[in-house]
């Protein structure tokens, strides 16, 4: 059995369409929000106080650090805008000191965007994404689930 004092939630992505996947998150006790997908948890991780970090974004920083990528001072374009994933790791991007730019649906220079980046993360949902072409040296990151047909499939 599990201790309640030690149990946490993480909601698995993407929720059924029929779901209000931020009534579930918003449901969640933010100190037991190991995803931090609940507003009070992006606050906190946003501002940098105690809190749980959103486990991709966590992930997708981690992943850079282990590559020696150099966040500070350099220009971050994050494609995607989603609460779980775009939102979260620009603002650990820069809470890293890098200067960041989302880029969304409606961006209309996306390609121009990319190729004035230092680090490019892909932060969106659809199985057959790919960025537009970056310059050489720029970093790509990329993450995020898709549905095709019934089942999630990873991007890339």
């Amino acid at each position: 059995m599990v201790s309640a004092a030690r149990a946490s939630w993480k909601v698995p992505h993407p929720v059924p369409v029929q779901v209000d996947d931020r009534a579930v998150f918003e449901s969640i006790s933010p100190r037991k929000d190991v995803d931090g997908v609940t507003r009070a948890s992006f606050a906190t991780m946003a501002l940098g106080t105690v809190g749980h970090t959103s486990c991709t974004p966590g992930g997708v920083v981690r992943l850079l650090d282990a590559y020696g990528v150099e966040l500070a001072g350099r220009h971050a374009v994050v494609v995607g805008r989603s609460p779980i994933l775009g939102l979260p790791v620009g603002m650990l991007l820069l809470r890293r000191h890098a200067t960041v730019t989302y880029c969304h649906s409606h961006t209309t220079d996306l390609a121009d965007q990319v190729a004035r980046a230092d680090v490019v993360v892909a932060a969106v949902g659809g199985s057959r994404w790919a960025p537009p072409s970056s310059t050489p040296g720029t970093t790509p990151a990329t993450s995020g689930t898709s549905s095709t047909g019934s089942r999630p499939s990873g991007l890339r």
